[in-house]
């Protein structure tokens, strides 16, 4: 009980300013996504992080929330089955660009449809979410791969059950990663090797850390030669405008606001380590899945149908985020939901990218210690919406055969 008291204690701390005030206004206002049903024991463990914000429960508008979609059409032609009722469960998410498939599923019933009564929990980053599926007060959630690991180090058996953003053809992925510097610091575009000496704005404990540093050994600076300084991505656009850091490194869609936001801002780098895999995971507790595999599969195959949605809708996509998302502006929701790749399959390459890059590069950097991939990922169930719905991933790129997993 004095862990998950923590817990509550360090999630009821504020966003920001900005960002808690709007979701409490939005939470008056429209009365939805109440906290998940099933309280349960604190976790046993959680991944190492300063005292975390409070967790926002963000409403979809009343006419396109889950219970009220009934009449909205489906984002994907294909319609589901009539669906048997499935376990409720609610979903772990974040203020990314990227985490829009879920947004979605709610907004147009996708997740209805299939038996699944969902609501949706906002948290600033991945480490709050892992605190939230520990605590099993969320079922799955939607981050970073970063957090994941860090927390099958500690011996949490949390597993990843589908990429929410990757590319199953390959070893390497880091393409909604970002960097972008203030005019005032003198850092120059594609020019990494400028941070040396900077102070750096970053969620610690994201994959925003990892992957500066996998940029910084490429160009030989090191670590200790940036000042890095832990920021929510909220906080971050008005530290980098009022010059409080020179740089900041993030998601989407932080990188889009920081660029029309602040004059003269520069793009330092976008994506393009060639030594940092780090998928967006779609992630649950090993006993939930192997207690709930129906509720599992509805939720998979939802996820993929949605995946394929935003990948033929980009721009309706971005505005389904504009509703989730406080802030967030039109033109920068069009620009930044297309930095990221929307392809929720597992391969052998995923496995691969995680063993030889992501688990070696956070071993030397103290993060974790060293362990096989699979202990932090179940393939079986998206391996099976694959082969129950072809018709999802049509669109992407085939696996090579070499790579498919059975």
């Amino acid at each position: 009980m004095a862990q998950k008291g923590k817990l509550e204690s360090a999630l009821s701390q504020r966003i920001s300013r900005r960002g808690a005030l709007s979701a409490l206004a939005a939470t008056a206002a429209a009365g939805l996504l109440a906290a998940c049903a099933q309280p349960a024991a604190a976790p046993t463990a959680k991944p190492t992080a300063p005292p975390a914000p409070a967790a926002t429960t963000a409403p979809a508008p009343a006419a396109t929330s889950a219970s009220a979609a009934g009449g909205t059409a489906a984002p994907a032609a294909t319609q589901a089955p009539a669906a048997k009722k499935l376990a409720p469960i609610t979903i772990a998410a974040g203020p990314a660009i990227d985490h829009v498939s879920v947004f979605a599923g709610v907004d147009k019933g996708v997740f209805a449809r299939y038996g699944l009564d969902v609501k949706v929990k906002l948290y600033p980053t991945g480490v709050e979410e892992l605190n939230a599926i520990q605590a099993n007060e969320c079922q799955f959630g939607v981050l970073g791969s970063v957090p994941l690991l860090t927390s099958v180090d500690k011996g949490i058996p949390v597993v990843l059950v589908a990429c929410n953003h990757g590319d199953a053809t390959k070893k390497v992925y880091n393409d909604n990663q970002g960097i972008i510097a203030s005019k005032a610091s003198g850092i120059r575009a594609g020019k990494v090797e400028d941070l040396k000496g900077k102070k750096v704005g970053l969620p610690l404990g994201s994959g925003a850390e990892p992957y500066m540093r996998s940029l910084l050994k490429l160009v030989g600076v090191a670590d200790k030669d940036v000042t890095v300084q832990n920021m929510q991505p909220a906080d971050m656009i008005t530290a980098l405008k009022q010059n409080q850091v020179d740089a900041i490194c993030v998601w989407e869609p932080w990188q889009a606001t920081a660029l029309k936001q602040i004059e003269g801002s520069v793009e330092v780098q976008r994506g393009g380590s060639p030594s940092w895999f780090d998928p967006g995971t779609t992630l649950a507790m090993r006993d939930y899945i192997a207690k709930e595999p129906d509720t599992t599969v509805a939720f998979l195959t939802a996820h993929a149908e949605l995946h394929q949605w935003v990948r033929k809708n980009f721009d309706e996509a971005a505005q389904v985020d504009m509703r989730w998302i406080t802030g967030l502006d039109a033109d920068v929701a069009k620009v930044a939901i297309r930095h990221s790749v929307y392809d929720v399959r597992i391969s052998k390459l995923t496995y691969e990218g995680l063993n030889t890059a992501t688990i070696p590069f956070l071993v030397e950097q103290q993060k974790i210690k060293s362990f096989d991939a699979t202990k932090a990922v179940d393939h079986k169930y998206i391996v099976q919406v694959e082969k129950e719905h072809p018709e999802f991933f049509t669109d992407v790129p085939p696996i090579p055969a070499d790579a498919k997993l059975a």
